[in-house]
């Protein structure tokens, strides 16, 4: 069997009794050093590769298919598959197309629109974390999944 735990404050619990989003703090993200190192050498290796392609091994590598699925199937964060170009509804009521703005955005700063029906609980990657070729190959594989 197979389960998933949070470990959560009171006042977080409280929130998640009643059914309201609450945010998780301290969250650790591997450090920006060692993930640059990874960068580049998962360049080196994937140079060759069609874009999309490297995006599935950068999504796999730092560990994005914990939370969200490729296959439709729910998760921890909303699923990659079949949402680019379609309308999703945040939290706060709005509505948003997922476009590559929209998915860098969620990466970068994954607070500031979250999709309704999950938590905020995303930790952010910065740029130092995932460059800009890395961010490319990224949003290349989230559209080849429509």
């Amino acid at each position: 069997m197979l389960a998933k735990v949070e470990v959560l404050e009171p006042e977080q619990y409280e929130l998640w009794k009643a059914g309201k989003p609450y945010q998780v703090t301290g969250v650790k993200t591997p450090s920006s050093d060692l993930l640059a190192a990874a960068q580049s050498s998962a360049r080196l290796a994937n140079a060759k590769l069609p874009l999309p392609d490297q995006g599935a091994k950068l999504v796999q590598a730092k560990g994005c298919t914990a939370c969200h699925s490729i296959d439709g199937s729910a998760k921890i964060g909303p699923s990659y598959k079949g949402i680019f170009g379609h309308e999703q509804e945040l939290l706060d009521g709005t509505k948003v197309t997922v476009d590559e703005n929209y998915i860098r955005e969620s990466i970068q700063k994954p607070q500031a629109k979250v999709v309704k029906g999950f938590n905020p609980v995303m930790p952010p990657y910065t740029k130092d974390m995932i460059g800009e070729e890395d961010m490319n190959a990224i949003v290349a594989y989230i559209k080849s999944l429509n």
